[in-house]
């Protein structure tokens, strides 16, 4: 995929023409040719780009879970960075994308999309955690998916409501687990890595 400022540009359009099409119709019946007319743009620069708008999705997934796993604060959640500094980041990056809080609260494939960048965000948290630490169990991939799940999972059930209750009271009343998540996470993390892996 091109990277330049005007790719860039285009496929920034692109992802979000595709999340406000996904807050009235489900993916199937998204046609290419009605969202090159929603993004201004002509099916040949979305065949530049794209295959298909499940490919919209999945780009926008990975680009979702760079832009957190490049926040240090976030890249650091799972073992000692604060949950409400997650979720601070992961907002940041989800506000660039103008439709993304309505698709999460309206769109019937939300969930099928929140899943997969959990999937991800939660791999690449495991990797950057490996980074750091020597002779990290297996099982600290399962607590990070979990942290990882359950954080996210509330964030997106606060989007779906009135907002009345706070997010950071939300995360309070969970703090316990993911506290538990993380101490657990410090006692299987062993020593730190002689030398950080590029």
């Amino acid at each position: 995929m091109k990277t330049d400022r005007r790719s860039r540009k285009t496929i920034g359009a692109i992802q979000n023409t595709t999340l406000q099409l996904l807050c009235t119709r489900r993916l199937g019946e998204i046609k290419i040719v009605d969202l090159c007319m929603a993004a201004d743009i002509n099916r040949t620069t979305f065949y530049l780009h794209f295959r298909n708008i499940r490919e919209v999705l999945a780009s926008l997934c990975n680009e979702i879970a760079d832009r957190i796993n490049a926040d240090k604060r976030a890249a650091a959640f799972p073992k000692m960075g604060g949950t409400l500094e997650f979720l601070t980041s992961c907002a940041a990056v989800i506000g660039n994308f103008e439709y993304f809080e309505e698709f999460v609260r309206k769109s019937a494939d939300a969930d099928v999309f929140l899943t997969s960048l959990k999937n991800v965000l939660a791999d690449r948290l495991y990797a950057h955690f490996c980074e750091l630490y020597a002779n990290v169990q297996l099982e600290a991939k399962c607590i990070i998916r979990f942290l990882t799940g359950g954080v996210l999972d509330i964030y997106a059930e606060w989007l779906r409501t009135d907002k009345t209750v706070s997010l950071e009271t939300l995360l309070n009343l969970c703090a316990p687990m993911v506290r538990a998540g993380q101490d657990l996470l410090e006692k299987m993390a062993g020593d730190p890595t002689e030398t950080p892996q590029p």
